[in-house]
């Protein structure tokens, strides 16, 4: 991913410099990107006079909420060795808490600010700014134990962030004659807001054709803003496809409001867990700020699903069930 550079004057948005320095450090840094996009498409333009302003104040108040985040470390060196400890357990604990004051802060600043509605002195809702606050927070969330866990040699294994996330593969040619002589593969992905990750390059031995990355997921996590009911089908139908391909992986759904009906039951569906980290319907949003009780219990469902035994089949036989 190519580093962002800034076309403007950095003094006319104050922090903007810093955040852009921070992000070519970090790509998983999604909100960071939009923002440093949004600034460097202002024209001083008079038509958009009153959204660039919002957009200054907005840059001020993120700067300050990504540095809080970025001072907040456990110093857990491997999340292998004895993470679900309760003393370290408590440790995370807290740092998650402060993680969720700021998240908080950020969101109640970001609608005082107004920056996202309809007409010229807002951004809608397809420029993805306020999404990406959530998507960035899992990166910020997981950041440190990935690190921890991509210690081999100097060489880091896995990545996280969003990515095409691989599902499936299949053997194609154009003719017979293709198939006998040089058969490829097609590899086919999954767009994912957020997952941990590592790329592994897939060919065909004795093939010409260059062998093709694929990114296999071990966590993957769709953000939502809100989720109705065709946002879950389509949540449901990407969960099938990503199990199919990583059965070890963990998928979840992590939304701030809930807009399906008490009616329909997931339970049904292959995803692992749906979080409603307002503990609310969308209509209320407004009224109830992240809690920190759902983004703990999210934290340690994925850590303890990741960090227990993937397959234990012989153990499984001699206890008389497989699955």
């Amino acid at each position: 991913m190519a580093k962002k550079k800034l076309k403007i004057q950095a003094d006319s948005f104050p922090g903007i410099d810093a955040v852009c320095k921070i992000y070519n450090e970090n790509k998983g840094l999604v909100h960071a990107s939009n923002i440093i996009t949004k600034v460097n498409n202002t024209t001083g333009s008079e038509k958009y006079r009153i959204r660039d302003g919002k957009l200054k104040r907005l840059v001020s108040a993120y700067w300050e909420y990504l540095k809080g985040q970025l001072e907040l470390v456990t110093e857990i060196v491997d999340y292998r060795q004895n993470v679900l400890s309760p003393d370290n357990k408590d440790l995370i604990n807290g740092c998650i808490e402060k993680r969720v004051m700021l998240l908080n802060k950020y969101y109640d600043s970001f609608a005082e600010i107004g920056i996202e509605g309809d007409g010229d002195e807002f951004y809608d809702s397809r420029s993805k700014i306020r999404s990406t606050i959530l998507e960035e927070f899992m990166f910020l969330l997981f950041k440190e134990f990935v690190e921890s866990l991509t210690q081999n040699g100097n060489k880091k294994v896995l990545k996280n962030g969003s990515t095409k996330a691989y599902s499936n593969l299949y053997f194609t040619a154009p003719d017979i004659n293709d198939f006998v002589c040089e058969p490829s593969i097609q590899i086919n992905t999954k767009n994912q807001d957020y997952a941990i990750y590592r790329e592994v390059e897939i060919g065909l031995k004795g093939s010409h054709i260059k062998p093709q990355k694929a990114a296999i997921p071990i966590l993957a996590i769709e953000n939502k803003t809100y989720l109705d009911k065709t946002m879950l089908e389509g949540a449901i139908a990407t969960a099938e496809k990503i199990k199919m391909g990583a059965p070890y992986s963990v998928f979840v759904v992590v939304t701030e409001t809930y807009a399906v009906d008490n009616s329909v039951d997931p339970v049904y569906s292959r995803i692992d867990q749906i979080y409603v980290l307002r503990k609310c319907k969308e209509e209320d949003r407004s009224k109830n700020e992240v809690k920190v009780d759902v983004v703990q219990n999210m934290f340690w469902f994925v850590i303890e699903r990741l960090m227990r035994p993937w397959s234990e089949v012989g153990e499984k036989v001699k206890k008389g069930f497989i699955i």
